[in-house]
């Protein structure tokens, strides 16, 4: 390499050199971890060391060791305050010994407290009900960190910068992460016990069954597949600004239930899926430009959306109590479904959407409409055919009704025709032109009967029935009249 080469690359050197000192305030320390001949490693039977009580560590020699290759086993016995000064590293993991399938592993270890600890590979706790505080205010760098709480609990990781997984659940009541930068792997949070608990997402039937958390990460950088879930107080994530998706789900995740929080993630601009739900006040991505994937809101809480800056999404659904959607800058969308359980005015939405797509393939928004807004969002042509409609309805039964009180009137025509009314007059002597009485008849046995009041008639009826003559039919009207006063007389 020349001379020439050497001075060009050693500015570069130094810089980097620069950049992790101001990286570290523990440097001269993480330089020891590297350098083999700066560590002295304890002497610990194989690969893990059970730690059983307090003395256990009391006699971890030689004195002055401070690199453990191995893990670290707390026994199940182990009772109080687990504090171990001295150590720098640990490669492999600190755990609860104990059956993973059992739910309390140790019930009386109360304190983790590892003060010098610079590195360490994996930390997994859980089923110790009295724990209340794991500090370990000095790790700069872990593999992997999950925490299960039972009880309120306090974390102290003031120092770490990098990890691969976090995950953290229960009633915490502080979390100190202000340094951490980056998560390469997951990054999962929730105020409740475990993470299968159904409250873990969002379900409000479990709402109050866990304390509010607040979630503070100032300043994380670059993460992925971020998991909020529970009784959230907070999400404080000032600095985020890339956050990937996992294996297997978005890049960001809040499931939220309670009190109505704010998520805010002001620097955020890459990435390609998001998922919102539950208790939200506001939602503000203000350096959210692109989105290649889609992002999902379910809203429990009315709430109104302006995505102001969001310019290329390719899916946006938005759930639930929905007052308004604005996307006023947006060029770029290819399905935007909107589905309100409240009245909003889909019409700034649609009018975007058109402008992009010039049609509607691919865009939907519904709502409940008010009575007074029905209306309004009707088209002339819709208007026109419910007026004729309307019209045409109140003419058929106008037209039925006149048509039944037709009917009604000619059937009263029809019976007064045939009982006229007069039939009772008559009985009193009144005079009906072209009817002078009623039609004669003999009896069987020859006996005159003038009148159907005659009392020889009566008394041929009780003797033998009579036999009307053959009489020439009369008139329609003279028979109907006699007939009727037969009837009258029986």
């Amino acid at each position: 390499m020349s001379v020439a080469s050497m001075k060009n690359i050693m500015p570069r050197i130094f810089l980097v050199a620069l950049f992790f000192c101001l990286l570290s305030p523990s440097l001269a320390q993480l330089c020891s971890i590297k350098d083999p001949a700066c560590l002295h490693a304890c002497n610990v039977p194989g690969e893990l060391w059970t730690v059983n009580s307090p003395q256990d560590i009391d006699a971890l020699s030689p004195k002055g060791c401070n690199y453990i290759q191995g893990s670290i086993g707390i026994s199940t016995n182990f009772s109080g305050q687990f504090i171990l000064d001295g150590v720098l590293a640990v490669t492999e993991t600190i755990e609860i010994q104990g059956d993973p399938t059992i739910s309390l592993l140790n019930p009386s270890l109360s304190t983790i407290s590892m003060p010098d600890l610079l590195s360490l590979g994996y930390l997994e706790i859980g089923g110790c009900p009295q724990l209340t505080n794991i500090s370990m205010p000095n790790l700069q760098n872990m593999t992997e960190l999950n925490l299960e709480f039972s009880g309120p609990a306090e974390l102290n990781f003031t120092s770490l910068r990098t990890a691969g997984n976090i995950g953290i659940s229960g009633p915490i009541v502080s979390m100190d992460f202000d340094s951490l930068l980056f998560i390469g792997s997951s990054h999962s949070v929730s105020s409740n016990s475990t993470f299968s608990d159904p409250s873990a997402y969002g379900d409000d039937r479990y709402s109050n069954v866990y304390p509010p958390l607040a979630i503070r990460f100032p300043s994380l950088y670059n993460a992925t597949a971020i998991n909020l879930s529970g009784n959230l107080s907070e999400i404080h994530m000032p600095s985020l600004a890339i956050a990937r998706n996992g294996r297997y789900t978005n890049g960001i995740i809040v499931e939220t239930y309670g009190n109505p929080i704010d998520i805010e993630f002001p620097l955020l601009d890459t990435i390609k899926d998001a998922s919102f739900s539950g208790t939200i006040r506001t939602i503000l991505l203000p350096s959210l430009q692109t989105v290649p994937g889609h992002i999902s809101i379910s809203a429990i809480t009315p709430i109104s959306l302006n995505f102001t800056e969001l310019v290329s999404i390719t899916r946006l659904y938005i759930g639930g109590n929905i007052t308004g959607v604005g996307v006023p800058a947006l060029k770029n969308i290819t399905s935007l479904e909107i589905l309100s359980s409240m009245s909003l005015s889909c019409t700034p939405s649609q009018t975007v959407f058109e402008s992009i797509n010039n049609d509607t393939s691919g865009y939907q928004c519904d709502y409940p409409p008010s009575p007074a807004a029905t209306s309004s969002h009707l088209s002339t042509g819709a208007k026109v055919g419910i007026g004729l409609g309307v019209a045409a309805a109140a003419i058929a039964i106008l037209v039925c009704g006149y048509g039944i009180w037709w009917r009604k009137k000619r059937n009263r025509e029809l019976v007064k025709e045939r009982v006229g009314g007069h039939e009772l007059q008559d009985r009193g002597g009144r005079h009906v032109d072209g009817l002078d009485g009623p039609p004669g008849y003999s009896s069987r046995a020859g006996t005159e009967l003038g009148s159907v009041h005659s009392e020889d008639t009566i008394v041929a009826a009780e003797d033998e029935p009579a036999t009307p003559p053959a009489v020439p039919a009369p008139a329609t009207r003279a028979t109907n009249t006699a007939t009727q006063e037969e009837r009258i007389a029986d």
